[in-house]
């Protein structure tokens, strides 16, 4: 069995992986997006909200070549 790839999502998750550097402009910019906020927020939910579909994006191209492999290999 493989894994599933999910890089390229967000650039902080990339950083914890090893496959860019903490000191990467992106990753620094991101560092500070969740907390970034009108007064009176703690939080930028905006930002969680873009990772999540990027997350979700991926995912979902990802069950769809799965199922292709799967169609051309069993059928």
């Amino acid at each position: 069995m493989g894994a599933i790839k999910m890089h390229g999502i967000w650039a902080i998750g990339d950083a914890l992986l090893g496959l860019m550097s903490w000191r990467s402009p992106l990753v620094q910019l991101e560092l500070h997006q969740p907390f970034d906020t009108p007064p009176g927020h703690w939080f930028n939910s905006k930002f969680v909200e873009e990772i999540q579909t990027r997350f979700d994006e991926k995912l979902e191209s990802m069950v769809e070549t799965f199922q292709l492999v799967q169609k051309r290999a069993f059928s």
